[in-house]
């Protein structure tokens, strides 16, 4: 792989606290998508890749970073810069996992409970997965507390399979960031080289 191309400047750091930068924002009309909600497969993941791009990192001058008050982050071959990641495809990624553990436990394909993770097994395989899982309930619910979306929803439809009085969000009109903007900027990659002690590691 060739070296990364440095393709992040973050300007104006003391209005970005801990962010890349400001997007536009969309309105967008929640809508079902039954693709998505349907038993991992060809079609449905290839759905669910389209939604973000994967483990997406950002490279900033450390100078930056530190002006930014954000931390170290990942090392990268250049010794003037290291890589972070993004909250909102780490969101996806986290809902991601959730869902695959889903079908995996109503297909009976995974045994969670055997063994419950605990510090003396965590370098069991099965037992990593569910403290990953555990990490992701922990981490949304933070995010979405974060976010704090405060979009009115009205009454659904009755059907004959709910004709109980619900409100299920579909038809909602929410204020949106405009993703396509955040990837149309190429301020995040996914083929980025990592420095790690004594290799190079792609991601």
């Amino acid at each position: 792989m060739e070296p990364l191309q440095r393709w992040c400047t973050v300007t104006r750091p003391e209005r970005h606290v801990g962010s890349i930068t400001d997007f536009p924002m969309k309105l967008v009309r929640f809508t079902e998508m039954p693709l998505l909600k349907a038993e991992p497969g060809r079609e449905s993941d290839s759905a669910w890749r389209g939604l973000s791009m994967g483990h997406s990192l950002v490279e900033i001058n450390k100078s930056e970073a530190q002006a930014m008050g954000i931390g170290d982050g990942l090392s990268t071959m250049d010794p003037v810069t290291e890589l972070y990641g993004v909250s909102w495809t780490h969101q996806l990624h986290c809902l991601g996992m959730i869902r695959q553990g889903f079908w995996d436990a109503l297909r009976q394909r995974y045994e969670f409970l055997d063994p419950v993770p605990s510090a003396a097994n965590k370098s069991d395989a099965k037992a990593r997965y569910l403290d990953h899982l555990q990490h992701c309930f922990d981490y949304l619910q933070q995010a979405i507390v974060c976010a704090g979306d405060v979009t009115l929803e009205g009454r659904a439809e009755e059907t004959k399979e709910e004709a109980t009085p619900h409100i299920n969000g579909y038809g909602a009109l929410h204020r949106c960031r405009d993703m396509d903007a955040h990837k149309a900027t190429g301020l995040i990659h996914t083929e980025i080289e990592i420095a790690r002690p004594g290799q190079k590691q792609s991601v």
